[in-house]
């Protein structure tokens, strides 16, 4: 996982403009990027759907989580302040631990998933010791 910023974006989806955080959160920007699913924490909703459904006020935006099955964008709100980071699953030795959690179901238009796979990056402590590093929202079903 990286800090939002200029080199961690052409590193992550080879974006190569202004990092400005309503602008990235364009749906014809993320689906450039190939990010095609989102988990939005709102003030007076949760959003889970399609890149292409999605239709945000940046305003009511607490957290968002924009992502692909291995690389995710994340928004989030900092004392009235949006910050960001990217991540980008790697080549790694240990494969990462999927899981699928069931949704609540939501009458909504757009995509209505039923469930969410969870990815679970697995890394080591100076003992040896096994730890989960990071939890990454990889499919919506």
């Amino acid at each position: 996982m990286k800090e939002l910023d200029p080199t961690s974006l052409k590193e992550v989806f080879g974006y190569e403009g202004p990092i400005d955080i309503p602008r990235l959160l364009d749906k014809e920007l993320l689906k450039s990027l190939g990010l095609d699913s989102a988990i939005i924490y709102c003030y007076d909703e949760i959003i889970t759907d399609k890149v292409e459904n999605l239709d945000l006020d940046i305003d009511n935006i607490i957290e968002a989580r924009i992502f692909n099955e291995n690389k995710e964008l994340r928004i989030w709100r900092d004392e009235e302040a949006l910050r960001g980071s990217v991540f980008k699953e790697a080549n790694e030795v240990t494969t990462p631990i999927e899981e699928e959690y069931i949704l609540y179901p939501r009458k909504e238009k757009g995509f209505n998933p039923s469930k969410l796979v969870v990815k679970k990056y697995i890394d080591y402590d100076q003992d040896g010791q096994a730890y989960v590093s990071y939890v990454k929202p990889s499919k919506l079903i």
